[in-house]
């Protein structure tokens, strides 16, 4: 019997580093040269674009155009299509007006009757009436298709604050909402000084105290951010003093009822020092003196 040898099995070759790394610089070699050819293919595009950016640009400088300019005008179209449906300012309320000049504010509105109504900015509108001073809160309304709502609060003037030989109508909170003409006939509470005017609801509180003696008043002028010297119709003048102004004020409107003091041949009545009633005569009566020796004291006695 013949025998066959058989064959002797056949190892598997073994994967070396040298393989495996060849390998991997071909993966890499191969992506190489597709990145290449994408960013040839790439800055074709780049540059079509950019010529493309260019000759646009250069159109838009050539015929003094602009983007905002196109969208401007797109804006307006669609706008004026609006109007062709009705969309169109026709009325235009503002309530609130007791002291401004309701004439001039209409006038001025940066929107009028014939204005398309949605493009009219409703913050363009506050803003403007918020720079007028008379107004210390403004909100608007649009109500379509046709119809703009203002609502205002108006300052309320409390006084006339006269600064450097100007006047100036103020409110509670000493802010200016107007300068008058030297011969206003305003009839408000008139006050002088620098501070004067950021003081002034606190004089006015103080005064209406005794209103026997308010209506009497002319003028207030306030001294060194502390006091007040008030005159009355009749050119009496008085001291107030910075401590206990009320008290005071009281003690002058007694003296008014007992003695109808201001009603008497009196330049000042001074009463800044506690429990000390200074009067100074007028200069035509007086010692010719305006020191301390002009005046006459009396002792109040526990004021």
């Amino acid at each position: 019997m013949y025998i066959r040898k058989e064959d002797p099995p056949i190892k598997p070759q073994r994967k070396t580093r040298k393989s495996a790394g060849y390998q991997e610089n071909c993966e890499k070699i191969f992506l190489l040269r597709k990145l290449k050819k994408f960013l040839r293919v790439s800055y074709k595009y780049v540059w079509v674009f950019l010529a493309l950016f260019g000759a646009w640009s250069f159109y838009l400088w050539y015929t003094e155009d602009s983007v905002q300019q196109v969208s401007n005008n797109a804006a307006n179209d669609m706008y004026q299509t609006t109007k062709d449906l009705g969309f169109v300012v026709e009325y235009i309320n503002i309530n609130g007006i007791k002291n401004a000049n309701t004439k001039q504010i209409y006038t001025d509105l940066p929107i009028q009757q014939g204005d398309a109504i949605l493009a009219s900015s409703l913050d363009e509108i506050k803003q403007h009436l918020k720079a007028n001073n008379w107004f210390e809160s403004v909100t608007v309304k649009r109500t379509l298709p046709n119809t703009i709502t203002i609502n205002v609060v108006e300052r309320i003037p409390v006084a006339i604050w006269q600064k450097n030989h100007k006047l100036h109508l103020i409110d509670d909170a000493g802010f200016v909402i107007k300068q008058l003409p030297n011969n206003t006939t305003l009839n408000y509470p008139h006050v002088i000084g620098e501070d004067a005017n950021a003081n002034a609801v606190e004089l006015l509180s103080l005064l209406s105290t005794q209103p026997d003696l308010y209506n009497k008043v002319d003028v207030s002028t306030r001294f060194g951010n502390r006091r007040w010297d008030v005159k009355f119709n009749n050119g009496v003048e008085v001291k107030l003093p910075e401590k206990e102004p009320y008290k005071a004020w009281e003690k002058l409107a007694q003296l008014q009822q007992d003695e109808q003091i201001l009603n008497r041949n009196i330049a000042v009545i001074d009463m800044r020092i506690a429990d000390k009633l200074f009067l100074k005569l007028p200069e035509a009566e007086s010692l010719g003196s305006s020191n301390i020796s002009a005046f006459s004291v009396l002792d109040e006695g526990g004021y």
